[in-house]
């Protein structure tokens, strides 16, 4: 009964939303805000919904509360906003003597685009002094292992233009088993120096029960395709990880799955899933991460370490 509730209130939400363009006539301010109030009522009991089954902890309810409203105001303009305007498919450093840091490249997750980054693009644009891209994986509903080629291109074109050997990539839910997908799927491990997941499934989420989608299906909890990937990886030829676990992420459920288990696992409290994109907290970890798996791999390939 559940599952029906879930999928009848998005298809709810979709069709309202898409009832604005087609609204005319005298009134139509009448109408139009009745049907963006509908939709974005729609869109918290979603949101309360994913929470529930989910399971994230109801106390102290202040953090519960504070959580929701995150997911709320991320959704509403993940989803909107910054998907309409998208992302720059390329950044480049600002100064002249660009970071010694590899370049990175951030991954979208399951029903996003590169708009999503927006916020990540503003606040590394002033912390760090290399190319930054991003990515749109299309087509949305197709395996995950059929975006390797398009990473491997987008990850060419961006060490062509900064003459990098390797590449750093943060990616967010979904894009984290892309890329683990696409290392595996191309070898491609020596073109990519580390990886920072942000509220990936690693080990699958019980909210991928609620979609008929492939890519879902795979991200369903102990899925076949998610068992022979993990079977396939090796500490010894994977890059460094370094996985964010939010302790109220209301899409990777159980929260522990967004863990992995050749990574530097970090648990960050209160935090969501959606709201990821926009929180600062969220932003400055992804940073020191990365300056701790750059400088890892500075010093590897020195000999130093």
């Amino acid at each position: 009964m559940l599952r029906l509730a879930l999928i009848a209130i998005h298809l709810i939400e979709v069709l309202l939303y898409s009832w604005i363009y087609s609204v005319a006539g005298g009134g139509w301010w009448v109408w139009l805000s009745t049907v963006l109030f509908m939709g974005l009522t729609a869109r918290a009991i979603l949101i309360a919904l994913t929470l529930i089954i989910a399971r994230v902890p109801l106390t102290p309810p202040g953090t519960t509360l504070a959580a929701f409203a995150a997911e709320y105001y991320s959704a509403v303009r993940l989803y909107s906003w910054d998907a309409l305007l998208g992302a720059p498919r390329l950044v480049a450093p600002t100064q002249t003597a660009p970071n010694p840091f590899p370049p990175i490249l951030f991954i979208h997750g399951f029903m996003c685009n590169a708009g999503f980054w927006r916020g990540f693009l503003r606040f590394f644009a002033d912390h760090w002094n290399n190319y930054v891209a991003t990515i749109d994986l299309v087509p949305l509903h197709t395996s995950i292992d059929d975006y390797a080629g398009h990473i491997d291109q987008r990850i060419d074109e961006l060490l062509a233009v900064s003459g990098a050997s390797s590449c750093l990539i943060v990616a967010h839910s979904m894009g984290g088993l892309v890329t683990r997908s696409y290392l595996h799927k191309l070898h491609a491990h020596h073109k990519v120096a580390g990886v920072v997941t942000l509220g990936t499934p690693h080990s699958g989420t019980v909210l991928a029960d609620y979609s008929l989608a492939i890519n879902s299906r795979q991200m369903r909890r102990l899925s076949a395709w998610l068992t022979a990937l993990d079977e396939s990886e090796s500490a010894a030829t994977q890059p460094p990880f370094a996985a964010l676990i939010g302790t109220h992420d209301n899409i990777v459920a159980p929260q522990e799955c967004a863990s992995y288990r050749l990574a530097d696992n970090t648990y960050m409290f209160g935090i969501t899933h959606l709201a990821m994109a926009l929180n600062r907290q969220v932003m400055e970890w992804t940073l020191h991460s990365l300056l701790r798996i750059a400088s890892q791999a500075t010093r590897t390939s020195s000999g130093t370490g």
